[in-house]
């Protein structure tokens, strides 16, 4: 008998007629930023919540970095995550962190 098999079944918004983008489909995203303390994550949350992101805290192995996750309030076409990104990133960038990309649960630690 042969090694066993899987089918993974993936359902894609539909596109325009000429195979056009996705960008009136909509979905949830979540992001994640990495701060080298509780001061710089807590000012960063503070600023996601004002535009209205659920936002959660995960402290990392070393001791110090602490992720912050961001969902968004609704469901967000292409274009509104594209901009999300870009937020997060110059708010990231702003505060002396990192920005991850979307969500995940691994641990991540600021590089010295």
């Amino acid at each position: 008998m042969g090694p066993a098999a899987a089918v993974i079944h993936v359902t894609l918004p539909k596109t325009g007629a000429c195979g056009g983008s996705y960008t009136s489909s909509k979905m949830r995203v979540d992001f994640a930023l990495l701060f080298g303390g509780r001061d710089v994550a807590d000012s960063a949350a503070e600023s996601l919540r004002a535009d209205g992101y659920e936002v959660g805290f995960q402290d990392q192995h070393d001791g110090r970095s602490i992720v912050v996750t961001a969902s968004p309030p609704a469901a967000q076409s292409v274009d509104e995550i594209a901009a999300a990104r870009k937020r997060m990133d110059a708010l990231a960038r702003e505060l002396g962190g990192a920005f991850l990309g979307e969500g995940g649960s691994e641990q991540y630690v600021l590089p010295r």
